[in-house]
């Protein structure tokens, strides 16, 4: 075995006996209940017998990020994959990257296949692994079926061969074309303010449009933008190589269009940002180039949100598929400037349109698992939205409450911050809430100053919160200024004077 390195942040170092750093991943109720659906953590015996069991069967490896060791990741003999990342870094991708690795290592070993085995109540490793293309073939064992070794000695992950790779967001899948999309493709590509903006000419017919998928659209890198609601492509977005723009190997152009009743929606930021992180992440590439024409506004509002840069305009652009010339507008994303928008939070006024991401986050239980104590999850059905809208961000300088999404500087929602008076206490509480994803980034504690800059600007002088006693946030709290005022068995009051 050797070491294998994946990325500039990640490499993979065959496993040895390093119990300090090891054993605490595997006395975490929630990872070990995630690896074996037990209730009880793991002791030094049984470590070892695994990791002994999982090196003599096959390969085994520390994952090392940044310089730490995070988690382990083993391919078995039998072709069987597995992975663990520690709670703190987990929602990073390390895993993703980790097993598209490990793919790369069976096409090595010759296996036409790889399986992973997961529990139905896992759903954060059954994304992971559907991300990276495996299918589900049983009621808790998912497959990726590798390239015929015999074509050409490519491995599974080559970038030129990923056309079975579904990517996913909160409310899209980002999946191949199909010529079964035609009819549906075609209800939005016939739309003339669809293509002409982009430079292609509106479609005619089911045929046109079926034309195009199977010679434009069907090919690695581009992805029918599907809403999860409905199943249905409402859009299309791609990398595209050795363009006029992205003419070296390590750089790709994007592009992406989408059907009209769904502008506003903000679908294409949303698509877009997890292009740009397959792009950086699971392909290696080191700029992204974007461009639009002179007049479309909605594009350049899109780019500008995902932050990329200006850098020039070009005056007597071609458009050759409608014989004319424009004025294009180029912007440049570089992966080092990706990495810094990723890490970087701000708080923002969310639109009522994007309420949805509210209401994605309140019921999600992975989120909301620190709120056991007050039921958990909370329901955010639309019709509430309006009044709950006018009440909290409507009336933007009512001195008793405050609301605001976090966002990373791509313009991703990860959370939310807020404040509001509680009359019969007499107290300003706080909350404080990130998507259960996005954590492991600081955001949490970058929103919580945050939030106490913005109350001591309306003149508050003490923030308290009432946190359940088990809640890991504490330590956040504790962290960023804030005192135990009082416990109980289910509660710490937290304050800081601002």
């Amino acid at each position: 075995m050797r070491e294998r390195i994946i990325d500039d942040e990640i490499r993979l170092i065959p496993y040895y006996r390093n119990d300090e750093a090891s054993l605490p991943w595997y006395q975490d109720p929630d990872v070990v209940r995630q690896v074996d659906n037990r209730d009880t953590p793991y002791d030094t015996e049984l470590l070892h017998r695994m990791y002994d069991y999982l090196s003599s069967h096959g390969e085994c490896y520390y994952i090392e990020y940044r310089g730490v060791l995070v988690g382990d990741v083993s391919l078995r003999d039998s072709s069987e994959v597995a992975i663990v990342v520690c709670r703190e870094y987990q929602n990073r991708h390390i895993g993703r990257r980790c097993i598209a690795e490990m793919l790369k290592l069976a096409s090595e070993k010759g296996m036409s296949c790889v399986k992973a085995n997961i529990y139905a109540f896992n759903g954060q490793s059954r994304r992971m692994f559907e991300a990276a293309g495996f299918t589900r073939t049983g009621e808790e064992w998912y497959e990726y079926r590798l390239q015929d070794q015999t074509q050409g000695g490519k491995d599974a992950m080559d970038r030129k061969n990923t056309e079975t790779m579904i990517l996913e967001t909160e409310r899209l899948l980002l999946r191949p074309w199909e010529e079964s999309d035609a009819e549906e493709c075609y209800r939005y590509a016939k739309d003339p303010l669809v293509g002409p903006a982009a430079g292609w000419p509106a479609h005619e017919s089911v045929a046109d449009t079926r034309e195009v998928i199977k010679s434009i659209l069907a090919v690695p890198e581009t992805y029918a933008i599907v809403l999860k609601e409905t199943g249905l492509p409402v859009g299309s977005i791609g990398l595209h190589f050795h363009t006029d723009l992205a003419e070296k190997d390590d750089e790709a152009e994007l592009g992406y269009w989408l059907g009209v009743p769904y502008w506003g929606r903000d679908l294409v930021p949303e698509a877009s940002r997890e292009m740009l992180r397959h792009a950086f992440e699971d392909l290696g590439l080191a700029r992204i180039w974007c461009g639009h024409y002179d007049g479309n506004d909605r594009s350049a509002r899109v780019q500008e949100k995902l932050g990329f840069r200006f850098l020039r305009t070009s005056e007597d652009v071609p458009v050759p598929q409608l014989g004319t010339t424009r004025r294009g507008v180029v912007r440049l994303m570089t992966k080092e400037e990706w990495t810094q928008a990723r890490n970087t939070v701000t708080a923002a006024v969310p639109r009522p349109e994007e309420l949805w991401f509210r209401q994605m986050m309140l019921e999600d239980p992975d989120t909301m698992s620190y709120n056991h104590a007050w039921g958990g999850t909370i329901p955010f059905p639309r019709e509430q939205w309006d009044d709950w809208y006018a009440c909290w961000v409507g009336e933007a300088d009512a001195a008793d409450r405050y609301y605001r999404y976090l966002k990373d500087g791509t313009g991703r929602p990860v959370g939310e911050i807020a404040y509001h008076y509680d009359g019969d206490a007499g107290i300003t509480l706080a909350n404080v809430i990130v998507y259960a994803p996005c954590r492991g980034n600081g955001y949490g504690g970058e929103g919580l100053e945050l939030l106490c800059r913005a109350a001591a600007a309306k003149g508050i002088r003490t923030l308290r919160d009432d946190i359940a006693a088990d809640n890991p946030a504490v330590s956040m709290f504790l962290a960023h200024g804030f005192e135990e005022e009082y416990r109980t068995d289910a509660v710490i009051m937290l304050k800081r004077d601002l």
